[in-house]
């Protein structure tokens, strides 16, 4: 089970006592908004490291890569996280799963837009 499945997991199963209907829902919008973070914080430690060294691989004006991939994520997501997938990921025994608290997950995902923002200002 990778860590996105675990993740995954731990927002469905808050959710799923709170609202019922709009759980997976809410997990796949969470993971998508993890992941696209993520993509942002690599993608712009990567464009000033290459134009620290004099190569030019994207300025700021071309931002159709971004929502392009960005996209491509919510999407993958939908297909990978809606239907059998999901319900296999329930049928694994609980002492496989590794359940995370709501605060650490709001965490990781306030620290992982904070570090893209960061990366995003210094360019």
């Amino acid at each position: 089970m990778s860590f996105n499945d675990q993740l995954y997991i731990s927002v469905y199963i808050h959710f799923r006592y709170i609202k019922t209907k709009m759980a997976s829902k809410l997990a796949r919008l969470y993971l998508s908004l993890l992941q696209i973070g993520v993509f942002f914080a690599f993608t712009f430690f990567i464009m000033e490291f290459l134009k620290q060294m004099k190569i030019n691989f994207l300025n700021t004006n071309q931002a159709f890569f971004f929502v392009s991939v960005s996209i491509f994520i919510c999407f993958r997501n939908w297909l990978i996280y809606n239907g059998k997938r999901h319900k296999i990921l329930m049928a694994k025994k609980i002492e496989l799963r590794k359940h995370y608290s709501i605060l650490s997950l709001i965490l990781f995902q306030i620290l992982t837009h904070l570090v893209s923002f960061v990366f995003y200002k210094v360019i």
